[in-house]
C-alpha cells in the first residue's frame, strides 16, 4: 500500500505542526489546511485517504465543510474523523448525522489511540475498496 494520506483540517497552528510531527514519524503524508475554504481546494489536489476534521475554524467551520464532501461523489467516500475540543451531545450527533466517521475529542485520546484509530478507519477502508 502506499503511504497513506491525511489532510488536517485544523486552525490550531501549534497543534498542527505537533501532530504533523507524529503523524509523520507514523508513516503518514500530511496535507495540513487552517480552515474549510483551503481545505477544499486542497483536497482536491492531494485526494487524501482520510480527513481529521476541527469543528470551529475562520471562514468555513467543520460541519460545512463535512456538507459539501459529501455532496460531491468524488469525496464522499473519504473517511472524516472529527477532532474538536467541543465534545458536547449536539456537535457529536450533527458530526456523526453529517457523514463522519468518528467524533473524537482532542482531549481525550492519546495521540497513540489516534493514530490507531486512523489505521483502523484505512484498513476498513481498503477492504471494502
Amino acid at each position: 500500500m502506499n503511504t497513506p494520506k491525511i489532510l488536517l483540517v485544523e486552525d490550531e497552528q501549534n497543534l498542527v505542526k505537533a501532530l504533523d510531527i507524529v503523524f509523520n514519524k507514523a508513516g503518514f503524508e500530511v496535507t495540513a489546511s487552517f480552515d474549510g475554504v483551503d481545505a477544499l481546494d486542497k483536497l482536491k489536489q492531494t485526494n487524501p485517504d482520510i480527513i481529521l476534521l476541527d469543528v470551529l475554524m475562520p471562514r468555513m467551520n467543520g460541519f460545512i465543510f463535512l456538507e459539501k464532501i459529501k455532496q460531491d461523489k468524488n469525496l464522499k467516500n473519504i473517511p472524516v474523523i472529527i477532532f474538536s475540543n467541543y465534545t458536547t451531545t449536539e456537535y457529536v450527533k450533527k458530526g456523526l448525522s453529517l457523514g463522519a466517521v468518528d467524533f473524537i475529542g482532542k482531549t481525550s485520546i492519546t495521540l497513540n489511540e489516534l493514530i490507531n484509530k486512523i489505521n483502523g478507519y484505512l484498513k476498513n477502508r481498503v477492504e471494502r475498496q
